[in-house]
């Protein structure tokens, strides 16, 4: 945010600092910041963590807390962490500090489960993200209907219940194309979890195509855009399903 006086007012500071100091600057917009400047920093760029460090992430953060978090568990703390060590930090303390058998060190051994996670952050219940699974490999558009009636019933964020969604269809169509990657999927989910992504991916169809990723993919970005906040995933369900 400085303007261009500022920032050369600064370089003969920058070029010449005192001996006790280091300068460290952190900018999201590294075009805003003048060539002069940047020709004499070491530049650094940091990328946002993917899914897979989140998950590493919270649970080593639960291990060192002295709890267990279930991998299921750990998964949703990387989803709702969305990109951000910070933000998954802050979503596990607060489950930690809500779950009474874990707050204060009163229990070395506690497992925090997917359930308790969904119970504290207010997320989907994984019950509902199956249903609308389901209802898409058994073409039931009542099924998948009802799952999103319950979940604005539950309050529950649309956009996050599309994101959920859309990881589980990821995964079960890799798996009804049988494009080797059961060894990756297993290692993402729980073993239940798997268990139940290969029986529908046996039950799936040819109507399970790429289109009905990217459909659910056009209802994740539409989401909040309208007052209906059900409806992008509504028009998802039925696009899919009424499809030929």
């Amino acid at each position: 945010m400085l303007t261009k006086d500022a920032w050369n007012a600064f370089l003969k500071t920058l070029e010449e600092p005192p001996r006790h100091v280091v300068f460290v600057l952190a900018t999201t917009e590294l075009e805003k910041v003048p060539e002069t400047v940047i020709s004499r920093c070491q530049t650094f760029s940091f990328k946002q963590p993917n899914q897979a460090m989140l998950k590493n992430f919270a649970l080593t953060i639960a291990k060192l807390e002295g709890v267990t978090l279930e991998p299921e568990a750990a998964e949703l703390v990387a989803l709702l962490g969305d990109g951000s060590f910070r933000d998954a930090h802050g979503i596990l303390e607060k489950v930690l500090s809500s779950t009474p058998s874990t707050s204060l060190g009163t229990s070395k051994s506690k497992k925090i489960t997917r359930a308790e996670i969904e119970q504290v952050t207010g997320a989907p219940k994984a019950a509902l993200v199956r249903e609308m699974l389901e209802a898409l490999v058994e073409r039931n558009i009542e099924k998948g209907m009802k799952a999103i009636q319950r979940a604005g019933e539950a309050n529950v964020d649309m956009k996050l219940f599309t994101k959920l969604i859309l990881e589980r269809l990821r995964f079960l169509f890799l798996l009804r194309l049988k494009a080797g990657m059961n060894e990756y999927i297993a290692g993402q989910v729980s073993e239940d979890d798997f268990k139940f992504l290969k029986i529908m991916a046996d039950k799936a169809g040819p109507n399970l195509t790429a289109n009905v990723l990217l459909r659910f993919i056009t209802a994740y970005e539409d989401s909040g855009r309208t007052s209906i906040p059900e409806l992008a995933l509504e028009l998802a369900l039925a696009d899919s399903i009424g499809q030929s």
